[in-house]
């Protein structure tokens, strides 16, 4: 993995964002966290009421909400997702009944793909529900589902590695799932150390929203870049890839200058900021102009 490639994993906005569920749209870069997310919870149960109950995790409502479903595989609109991808992303315990009785009740379709080119199982296996993984599989998901929109090594295995689930991974790999050569299996296995540094960020941001993710775009992009890039460095030493380490740090030194050299322009979001900071790096780093 090219340190481009590895830097657009840390300081992504919208990868960090979704994390929490605070993706944004093009037409709410302007309002709060607190606005974007009443908006976007209010789109969706205007569109479904059982996609709303999933969006919240509110099992009851579900439940009562299924009768009312004309289409279960339908894609809501906000979310980009069936009923049942909404399902298989929860990691707790009680997604394996939810996931259970839309597909036997309601016939949900295992290898139905939505919006975002995934599947159900590609959500399970990110999430790390072994359960939900298995049942999925049992009931004819395509372990090595490919979402087009992401090239080739984008199957539920790729999720489940790039995430540190290795028994799901292990699971989908007694299970047909195609293996990775070693390069490949590098560059997708995060270590211990990167899932817990993506955690912690991911922990923070819950908890103070506001401070952060109102923050000046400069100032959340350096602290997004400076508390994954350490867990970066530790994943590459314990894979003993000295060449992309140095490779890795040269990217760095080049990322820290560029934000303390990029001003940020009035009105400027975060993922507008960290594309004006990509290009400034790759002009640096490959003597291309600038856009």
């Amino acid at each position: 993995m090219g340190p481009a490639r590895i830097a657009r994993w840390l300081v992504s906005s919208a990868l960090v964002l979704s994390m929490m569920g605070y993706a944004q749209q093009p037409d709410e870069a302007a309002s709060s966290p607190l606005e974007r997310i009443r908006k976007r919870s209010a789109a969706i149960e205007a569109a479904s009421p059982l996609h709303y109950a999933l969006y919240r995790k509110n099992y009851d409502d579900a439940l009562a909400a299924m009768p009312l479903a004309k289409d279960i595989d339908m894609i809501e609109e906000t979310t980009g997702m069936t009923a049942l991808g909404l399902a298989a992303k929860d990691e707790s315990a009680d997604a394996i009944d939810m996931v259970q009785a839309l597909v036997l009740r309601l016939g949900a379709d295992p290898t139905f793909v939505d919006a975002d080119g995934n599947t159900a199982l590609h959500y399970a296996a990110a999430a790390g529900n072994l359960a939900v993984v298995q049942f999925l599989v049992r009931m004819g998901a395509e372990v090595d589902a490919e979402n087009p929109s992401r090239g080739p090594k984008s199957t539920p295995l790729a999720m489940a590695l790039q995430g540190g689930r290795t028994r799901v991974a292990d699971y989908l790999l007694h299970h047909g799932a195609d293996d990775f050569d070693p390069a490949t299996r590098d560059d997708l296995e995060l270590t211990s150390s990167m899932v817990e540094a993506a955690k912690k960020l991911a922990s923070e941001l819950r908890s103070r929203p506001r401070e952060i993710l109102e923050s000046d775009p400069r100032e959340s992009a350096r602290k997004v870049f400076e508390t994954l890039s350490a867990a970066t460095e530790q994943t590459l030493r314990d894979q003993g890839r000295t060449e992309d380490l140095a490779d890795w740090q040269q990217y760095k030194n080049l990322y820290l200058k560029a934000i303390e050299t990029t001003p940020v322009e009035p009105g400027m979001s975060r993922s507008d900021y960290g594309r004006k900071l990509d290009a400034k790096v790759a002009a640096e780093r490959y003597g291309i102009p600038q856009p």
